[in-house]
């Protein structure tokens, strides 16, 4: 089992050391690799690659479009693919710190954070053959405006704040920001990074899309929300050795078909839950537990029921965390109140101090909101087994306090219902995390945020996150900005986490190399995994 959890300065070439997550990693557990084979694993080598091998991986999340800047990507559990098929402008290393990736060369060029240049690498051309340059760069940046709130939080966001944007000659590319954004480096390591070739900006979107990117694989074919087939994209500017000829993500759903699918042979790595990972390892099943900064978290519409922060606040003292961790996660999450993970610089060390699980307590909040009878919410259920778990313990811990839950069933695809405001007090979702804390925070509870329909749960949490804007990220000053933040957020219970989330992969003795964590996000980035041979 390996755990490990999820910084900026002048121009520069490689690393951009990320101030605001420190690397964790924590001893081996009992079901991955150990010894030599464990420290071979964490460095992404692979004693025997086969390059004619294929990878065929069973995901529970789903890919409805390829367009990475349309809403339907704006979950950090579908990037998989969108991984595969296009490099960022900047990346993450396994640590969640910024690398260097279509970009070379970074930096704020003026003191007020809102100027923005970055150069690009050479001799990089697209999947159709189709060159990299920084007009094509401006011209997706472009696009990523046009769409409006067609896109997703994460690139809405970041194009939403950009005023102009300059081609200064072939590689290099200048963004004028209409507001200070220390944090602008971020986004250009995020969905808002990721380039699509001038042929495939033509005004579509989503399904409609022509997914062509510069990354390590091309598409073959795509059926929305069921399967994804790719090829080793020869012309890739970081090399081909090693990696295999295809890579096939295919989307189940129910968990005890993806495990009985790797038993059987028709995919040779899948997502586990952790129910599963004892079932596994009992059939000689390697099992590798990624810890990441995602977590299990219940999203509140604060513009009817939950605006009453001490309502909102009885909910999150009605919650046995120690019982969810340990009876559905199997210790494979922690408990948590708060969205900055364990580990995390802006980390609160006495907010579990804030909402221990208290049903008294939430009674009597209950009772002070004019609610001495108990309360209805309606409550958004995504129609998965592992949501389904989770929901049945919440919906009797919820009732225990006079808190009745009225279930809404939706497939997982129509979440957006609840961020639109048309359905829900609540939604338990899986929430796959941000190397840059104040993205999670600008994302999940900010004023704009896709998952706060109701708007921003107070006042002053919204002025916090402003202010956290206008700090570099390798000023130590955005620290406190950051605790800032969490704390009002933690506070004013403008969110409600459970516990936080690894992901669990289950395969074949030996067969992979290189399936390392992957902080910056929910999902992990398959680009340099191997495959042995007869695997």
């Amino acid at each position: 089992m390996t755990r490990d959890l999820d910084e900026e300065a002048p121009m520069r070439k490689g690393s951009l050391a990320w101030v605001t997550i420190s690397a964790l990693s924590l001893a081996a557990c009992s079901g991955g690799a150990s010894g030599s084979d464990a420290e071979e694993a964490s460095d992404g080598g692979a004693a025997a690659a086969d390059p004619t091998g294929g990878i065929v991986f069973m995901d529970s999340a789903p890919n409805p479009d390829l367009d990475p800047a349309g809403t339907l990507s704006d979950s950090s559990f579908s990037q998989a693919v969108l991984y595969a098929l296009y490099d960022r402008i900047l990346t993450f290393d396994g640590a969640g710190e910024i690398q260097e990736g279509l970009a070379t060369e970074w930096s704020f060029v003026d003191d007020e954070l809102r100027t923005f240049e970055f150069t690009l690498r050479e001799g990089v051309t697209f999947h159709d053959g189709e060159a990299l340059t920084a007009e094509v760069v401006k011209a997706n940046f472009e696009r990523t405006q046009e769409l409006g709130d067609a896109a997703g939080a994460t690139v809405r966001a970041a194009a939403g704040n950009i005023d102009s944007i300059e081609a200064a000659d072939e590689l290099t590319v200048r963004v004028h920001l209409q507001e200070p954004d220390g944090g602008f480096p971020f986004a250009l390591a995020t969905q808002f990074g990721m380039m699509l070739s001038p042929n495939s900006l033509d005004g579509s979107t989503g399904v409609d899309l022509e997914a062509v990117g510069t990354g390590p694989y091309e598409l073959v074919s795509f059926t929305p929300n069921n399967t994804t087939t790719m090829e080793r994209f020869e012309e890739f500017w970081g090399g081909t050795e090693g990696r295999p000829d295809t890579f096939e993500v295919q989307y189940v759903t129910d968990d005890q078909t993806r495990l009985n699918a790797l038993r059987s042979g028709q995919a040779n790595v899948v997502l586990l839950t952790p129910r599963q990972v004892s079932e596994a390892e009992g059939t000689g099943l390697e099992v590798k537990v990624n810890e990441t900064s995602s977590m299990w978290v219940m999203y509140e519409n604060t513009s009817e029921a939950l605006d009453d922060v001490r309502v909102r606040q009885a909910l999150m003292h009605a919650i046995d965390r120690e019982s969810i961790s340990s009876a559905l996660q199997f210790d494979t999450g922690q408990p948590s109140v708060q969205l900055a993970p364990p580990g995390h610089p802006a980390f609160l060390e006495d907010a579990d101090d804030l909402y221990p699980y208290d049903p008294d307590k939430a009674r009597d909040l209950l009772a002070e909101a004019g609610h001495p009878d108990g309360l209805d919410l309606e409550y958004v259920l995504l129609n998965t087994p592992e949501y389904v778990q989770i929901t049945e313990v919440l919906q009797q811990q919820f009732a225990e306090v006079g808190i009745t839950v009225d279930i809404v069933t939706l497939d997982i695809s129509q979440a957006g219902q609840f961020m639109s405001g048309e359905t829900g007090d609540l939604m338990l979702a899986r929430w796959g995390g941000r190397a840059d804390l104040l993205k999670t925070f600008e994302v999940v509870v900010g004023p704009e945020g896709t998952y706060a329909p109701g708007g921003v749960a107070t006042p002053q949490l919204e002025e916090a996150i402003v202010e956290a804007r206008g700090y570099a990220a390798d000023d130590p000053e955005r620290v406190n900005a950051l605790q800032a933040v969490n704390r009002e957020t933690v506070e004013s219970a403008a969110n409600i986490p459970v516990v936080t989330r690894s992901n669990i992969y289950a395969y074949n003795e030996g067969c992979f190399s290189g399936l390392d964590p992957y902080l910056a996000s929910g999902s992990n980035d398959w680009r340099d995994v191997t495959i042995a041979p007869d695997c």
